[in-house]
């Protein structure tokens, strides 16, 4: 009984590689290069729900499918989509059999912070900041500041000048 569980398992497994493989490819088509930082990367935006329904592939893979990509490095979510928004994804390298095999041998449960979750933070942050460059913010204001107590100083001297 224990063989026929296992391979169950192990027939399900091809089956979730071929729709990781067809997901990649699918979003891999509709992706379209930009300039980011003076870097060309391949980018996705639109519906990944669209995408996976289009493929015919069934919602209950859904999730291990786009986990699986991300895993892989195959995918990086730079912002995750939600009913007006579009997901932003950037495309990297083309999974691989042998890749998807090792993650999937792995079973690693304990989830890493990533480059999509570090990209969207750092995004957020410069959004809240809108775009001020922190060092050269410091500098103007220390700049100011010397300035402003130079001539504090000097207002002193001509008041105390003045009193004389």
């Amino acid at each position: 009984m224990t063989d026929n569980f296992a391979s169950l398992i192990d027939e399900k497994e091809p089956m979730l590689w071929q729709h990781v493989e067809r997901c990649y490819n699918a979003l891999y088509d509709l992706a379209k290069e930009e300039e980011h930082d003076g870097i060309t990367l391949l980018v996705f935006r639109g519906k990944t729900t669209e995408v996976f329904r289009s493929l015919g592939i069934s919602q209950q893979y859904y999730s291990p499918v786009f986990k699986q990509l991300e895993q892989l490095g195959s995918i990086v979510k730079v912002q995750r989509g939600t009913k007006g928004q579009d997901s932003v994804i950037a495309i990297r390298d083309r999974p691989t059999l042998e890749a998807w095999r090792e993650i999937r041998g792995s079973r690693d449960l304990t989830p890493k912070v990533d480059l999509a979750i570090l990209t969207g933070r750092v995004n957020e942050i410069t959004k809240q900041m809108g775009g001020v460059n922190l060092v050269e913010a410091f500098s103007a204001v220390e700049t100011r500041l010397n300035q402003l107590t130079k001539e504090i100083s000097e207002l002193k001297e001509r008041i105390s000048v003045l009193e004389a």
